[in-house]
């Protein structure tokens, strides 16, 4: 039995120290693969997003517009922040303005 538990444990911490990916998927015909969301949410925290409170940033696609959702405070939402990493997933990513919106 303490022989059972032992493994069960080791598995569990395993199973939990697991690094979440994220999910491939295609929007509007661009491929965006979970090493290109990883790079633009470092691109994002780095550029002034750690210094505004964002934490964690997920990239969607409805309607075939990429949609990149922060997660953070109030000042997240400021429009010249929310314009300048527009800017930088439109290059990053290389699709046009109109089909990368930041919210």
């Amino acid at each position: 039995m303490k022989k059972t538990t032992g493994r069960l444990l080791v598995l569990c911490l395993c199973a939990g120290t697991w690094p979440v990916m994220a999910q491939s998927f295609t929007c509007g015909g661009k491929f965006i693969g979970s090493d290109t969301q990883a790079e633009l949410a470092q691109a994002i925290i780095e550029d002034g997003g750690r210094a505004v409170g964002v934490q964690r940033v997920f990239t969607i696609c409805q309607k075939g517009v990429i949609q990149i959702v922060l997660d953070g405070n109030n000042e997240t939402s400021t429009p010249s922040y929310k314009k300048r990493w527009q800017q930088r997933a439109v290059a990053l990513l290389q699709v046009p303005a109109e089909k990368v919106m930041v919210r």
